[in-house]
């Protein structure tokens, strides 16, 4: 597991490479805790390297959506390969984040 993180104006963009599942799960928490400041407004997680999602990988993002209960608009996941959608959608994830194909489609985004 991979992150790469950039920060402006309050918007975080978290891009994750790999697999977020029991074997990845961990460096990602890792990873997140030491990349985010906690300053951010907006989290906008990159899928677009993201090559799996199992059950770990979704329970960690149900704390990180319990974490912002309330702010879905605040939650943005991006780039999802089809089979990482299938998981995220048939698991009712879609509910806690809001989804889109780029993260040029959420407008607040591309400047970060």
């Amino acid at each position: 597991m991979k992150l790469e993180t950039s920060q402006k104006d309050g918007v975080m963009i978290v891009r994750a490479a790999g697999r977020l599942d029991a074997n990845g799960v961990g460096e990602f928490v890792v990873q997140l805790r030491e990349q985010c400041d906690g300053t951010a407004k907006k989290l906008i997680l990159d899928f677009s390297g993201l090559t799996e999602l199992g059950a770990d990988g979704l329970r960690v993002l149900y704390l990180l959506s319990k974490k912002n209960q309330g702010a879905r608009d605040c939650l943005l996941v991006t780039g999802m390969r089809p089979c990482v959608r299938d998981v995220f959608d048939d698991s009712g994830f879609a509910a806690l984040y809001k989804v889109v194909d780029t993260v040029e489609e959420w407008p607040h985004a591309s400047h970060a």
